[in-house]
């Protein structure tokens, strides 16, 4: 229990650092062109253990495409949705990325149990928090989401949520393909 409390306090600590650089503007994005597969297979290689472990099923589908961007705050992006999508998912997170008017779009898709409009409006802001008690583990700082806006702002990008309640939950954001 005290490991899991250190775990837990140590994650406040390193969002609120986050928070704190993203504040003061000293965040430093190192871009490079990444295969979105690359990610991906690190990403299944991540998450695997954690959704069978839930009897969910992660389906990453295969992408070919590059993107220009920082490669850890991408992965975190991608790990705070998958996070998130695993607490509220019945049966399946999908995940994909397609190109649209010079930009990659990447899609965290579950099937869980939605959002409502007033959850949706306040879901990027810092320290909200959905009920705890719609999903399978609390313990969130809720500066999960608003750290990922940032980093998606950061790389010149954006990001917005799709939800209906009982029909799931969509977060697809957007960043530059190339250098810009």
């Amino acid at each position: 229990m005290i490991f899991l409390e250190i775990k837990r306090l140590s994650k406040i600590v390193a969002d609120l650092l986050d928070i704190s650089k993203f504040d003061e503007n000293i965040i430093t994005l190192v871009k490079t062109e990444i295969e979105v597969q690359d990610l991906f297979d690190d990403l299944t290689h991540l998450f695997n253990e954690r959704f069978a472990k839930f009897k969910i099923k992660l389906i990453i589908k295969p992408s070919k495409l590059t993107v220009y961007a920082d490669y850890f705050k991408l992965k975190q992006v991608f790990i705070n949705l998958i996070e998130n999508a695993l607490l509220y998912a019945k049966t399946d997170v999908v995940i994909y990325a397609n190109l649209k008017n010079d930009n990659i779009r990447f899609i965290v898709q579950d099937n869980g149990l939605g959002l409502t409009y007033q959850q949706k409006e306040k879901i990027f802001e810092r320290f909200y928090r959905i009920d705890e008690s719609r999903n399978r583990n609390s313990g969130g700082t809720g500066l999960g989401l608003s750290i990922v806006k940032e980093i998606i702002t950061g790389h010149n990008g954006e990001i917005y949520v799709q939800s209906e309640i009982n029909q799931g939950t969509e977060f697809i954001f957007s960043i530059p393909q190339k250098r810009s």
